[in-house]
């Protein structure tokens, strides 16, 4: 092997001014300087397989050092320059070896270097390549293995073109591979890359190749794109992890392959943010969530194609979000997924979770939503089943502490043509509204803050062991509801319904509330151990079947006095026929104060309090413990007669019987056994009037006492069953 030394300090020629035979060994010592003054060929050129070792200067108006070398050393302190490229090889041989630890620039290229080989190049920490018209290194071998310890840059930082072999690329801590305005590393092979320093660009990383890739950010590491991604791909079958900074000014990390399967993992350290997007994988991908990520104007994550499917979890400490609003949120699957989130999923301009297609979402952390929290707009089957698990936390709204329903959704499926299964085993702020699928259901044993609305088709909404702070409000199917343990509004809706107070202890001890309303149709109404109200009369030729529930209230009396059931609600056209005693039944009448048709209307059993409508109304009492509210009107008001009979007849208002919009008449009554109840009035016996008429007691409640105004005084006349008159143990003040 032939060794050429270059001894001069200064030594200027026409190119080239070294020719290499192969195998030859060109020698340039430190301090030493060549350079050529044309650039018809480069400085020094290769002929055949050899090595090039620089440790001073070279410059070349055009190519530097070219030719077919096997090896390439340009030493710490050397600088090579071309004014086009600074190292440009066309290799055959098997391996290559690179080792550039000085400076290295082009016009166009720092190095170009080519071949259907293998090679092994090292920019050292000291190492500078620099290509200023184009790529800093470009390389089209087969095989690649390059290791980044110094500086890289140019309009496009590195450039790997070959799609037969595979690239492999290591950066450590502090190395740099920058363009000015194309990609910082670019690929078109099969690879692997370990980026613990730093890739910047227009896109930091860029993967051009359908085949498998590889890759990992470091702690240290860093990917960013400042007029396009962090890092790209094209992959169908990628395994991405992230460890340190990726950001992109329009996503963090794109996937564009339609097909395949990717693998995405964002460690503790990890953070990936894009001004649009944070993660955007259209294939079959699995994005694993344990530090942070961030899409500005869109998502923060989106997965999938209509025929893909992705998995998404999130892990504890893990943190995603996004923005933009109607068009934008946290995390938007499409196809079949999975979710699985221990950390917090959250949009302050947008949607939690946006899912469309089958799939399962288990929550154990946070899912918030300034528009909603969880969104499911299925456009694919009715076959389709989405279930939703929460043990942690979902809420919905701009601020969903304070503004909760209605239209704060802490879950929307209204759109969703599949089958929605929702078990709440932990909090939710905000409303619930299922799909318009039968045989959706939600299950709460947990706490919601606001109400629940299903869909249509028949659906099932059970709260026996949670709470609801809202109503429930059934569709236009056959629905089942079952209250919360805090009671509320069940309201049945459209359909045939099954509506049940909360049947649990829990409701008796918390003295809790029920009303429940079937709507329209031909409902069962079930009460619990607490209070429950049952809302009678919806005249749509449907009818309710009504029963009481026992009270398990402690303090109270094992029966059944604590329902309740009310017309209130009946337009004041209408008036009601109610029958305790014989029937257990009440009837609508088309006209006010009994002048038109009745209708069948309620099925009552166990249920001995009743208000009536605000029309002139017929209230039977059977012969136990009734409370009786004529609420309105002319109402004729019937008291029991049996040994146990023991009817309480309450007034709440002057308005509810007088002289001018119509009185009461309580026939029946048992003096010394039955009471009238006036504590809403907050009056007392220097207020009553009564002028007694054998069994007829005419009765005069003043609101000032002396004085009696037609227009203002409760009026009403009492039929007793002995002609003792009225006395104080009659009434309730």
């Amino acid at each position: 092997m032939a060794t050429i030394l270059q001894t001069t300090d200064t030594h200027v020629s026409t190119s080239p001014a070294y020719t290499l035979s192969p195998g030859d060994y060109f020698y340039q010592v430190a301090g030493i300087s060549l350079t050529t003054t044309d650039g018809s060929l480069p400085a020094i050129l290769a002929t055949g397989s050899g090595t090039v070792d620089i440790h001073g200067t070279v410059f070349s108006p055009n190519v530097a050092i070219g030719g077919p070398l096997t090896a390439v050393i340009v030493a710490s302190g050397a600088d090579v320059t071309g004014g086009s490229t600074g190292l440009q090889t066309l290799n055959t041989s098997t391996q290559n070896h690179y080792a550039i630890n000085g400076s290295l620039t082009g016009g166009t290229y720092g190095l170009n270097s080519s071949g259907s080989n293998m090679l092994y190049l090292h920019v050292g920490a000291t190492g500078i390549v620099t290509g200023l018209d184009s790529n800093g290194i470009n390389l089209n071998h087969d095989i690649v293995f390059a290791s980044i310890d110094g500086s890289v840059s140019g309009v496009q930082g590195i450039g790997q073109s070959s799609t037969n072999g595979f690239f492999v690329l290591n950066m450590t801590a502090g190395a740099k591979a920058t363009a000015t305005s194309s990609y910082g590393i670019s690929f078109a092979n099969s690879g692997y890359l370990a980026i613990n320093g730093q890739a910047a660009g227009t896109t930091g990383i860029n993967s051009t190749t359908v085949q498998q890739v590889t890759i990992t950010v470091g702690t240290s590491g860093s990917a960013a794109g400042s007029w396009g991604d962090g890092i790209a791909f094209m992959s169908q079958s990628a395994t991405i992890a992230i460890n340190g900074d990726v950001n992109g000014s329009f996503n963090g990390l794109r996937g564009a392959a339609s097909l395949g399967t990717s693998s995405i993992a964002v460690g503790a350290d990890g953070f990936v943010s894009g001004g649009y997007y944070g993660i955007y994988v259209d294939n079959n991908a699995t994005v694993s969530v344990a530090g942070t990520v961030s899409g500005i104007n869109s998502w923060g994550i989106q997965t999938g194609t209509y025929s893909e499917a992705g998995e998404i979890y999130v892990h504890a400490g893990g943190l995603v979000t996004g923005g933009g609003g109607s068009g934008g949120g946290a995390v938007r699957t499409r196809g079949t997924h999975v979710i699985t989130n221990d950390g917090t999923i959250s949009s302050t301009d947008g949607v939690g979770v946006l899912a469309d297609g089958a799939g399962y979402l288990l929550n154990t952390g946070i899912i918030s939503g300034s528009t909603v929290g969880i969104l499911y707009t299925d456009t694919f089957s009715t076959s389709d089943v989405l279930t939703t698990v929460n043990t942690g936390t979902i809420s919905g709204g701009p601020n969903p502490l304070i503004a909760v329903g209605p239209n704060f959704f802490a879950y929307d499926a209204t759109g969703s043509i599949g089958t929605d299964r929702f078990i709440n085993e932990g909090d939710i702020i905000g409303d619930v509204r299922l799909g318009q699928h039968s045989g959706s259901n939600f299950v709460n044993a947990g706490t919601l803050t606001g109400s629940v609305y299903l869909g249509a088709g028949g659906q099932v909404a059970n709260s026996a062991l949670g709470t609801v702070s809202g109503m429930m409000v059934g569709g236009t199917g056959n629905d089942a509801i079952v209250g919360g343990q805090n009671g509320g509004l069940l309201l049945g809706n459209a359909g045939n319904d099954m509506i049940y107070a909360n049947p649990t202890q829990a409701a008796a001890d918390n003295h809790a509330t029920a009303t429940l309303a079937g709507g329209t149709g031909t409902n069962a109404l079930y009460g619990g151990g607490g209070f429950n109200v049952f809302v009678g009369g919806d005249t749509n030729g449907g009818y309710n079947q009504i029963w009481g529930g026992a009270s398990g209230m402690s303090g109270l009396s094992l029966d059944f006095t604590n329902n309740t059931i009310t017309f209130a609600s009946l337009s004041p056209s209408q008036s009601v026929y109610v029958d305790l005693l014989n029937g257990h039944n009440a009837y609508i009448n088309s006209g006010p104060n009994q002048s038109g048709t009745y209708v069948y209307e309620d099925s009552i059993i166990n249920v001995p309090n009743v208000i009536g409508s605000s029309s002139g109304d017929v209230i039977i009492a059977d012969n136990g413990i009734d409370r009786i509210q004529g609420n309105g009107g002319a109402d004729a008001l019937y008291a029991g007669t049996g040994p146990s009979s023991q009817d309480t007849f309450v007034y709440t208002s002057y308005a509810d019987s007088n002289l001018n919009t119509g009185y009461d008449t309580i026939v029946g009554f048992k003096l010394g056994i039955d009471k009238i109840d006036l504590s809403a009035l907050f009056t007392d016996g220097s207020h009553l009037a009564i002028s007694t008429a054998g069994t007829s007691n005419t009765l005069y409640i003043e609101v000032t006492p002396g004085t009696f105004n037609p227009a203002t005084d409760l009026a009403l006349i009492v039929n007793a069953t002995t002609n003792l008159g009225l006395t104080a143990v009659d009434f309730i003040f």
